[in-house]
């Protein structure tokens, strides 16, 4: 059986992003059951979700890029 996990307390980093060199926050939040693991670009207009999933790997050469709704991020493996 697995069993599911997720953080207890919200928490906030901050600092220079690897490939852009500007200065970012990143907050994780705790999860609802089930929710899986979302990743949420709040910099866009519409501030998309975009799913960790297989499904939505778009780039794995020298880094892992996700992209879903019109949004991707890049580089999750170092926070996944």
């Amino acid at each position: 059986m697995k069993l599911q996990k997720t953080i207890k307390n919200k928490i906030t980093i901050s600092g220079t992003g690897l490939h852009t060199g500007s200065y970012n926050n990143l907050t994780i939040k705790p999860g609802l059951e089930n929710s899986g693991i979302l990743f949420r670009r709040v910099d866009l207009d519409n501030k998309p979700y975009i799913r960790a999933v297989v499904d939505n790997v778009h780039a794995t050469e020298r880094r892992t890029v996700i992209k879903e709704n019109g949004a991707a991020i890049e580089t999750v493996e170092h926070l996944l």
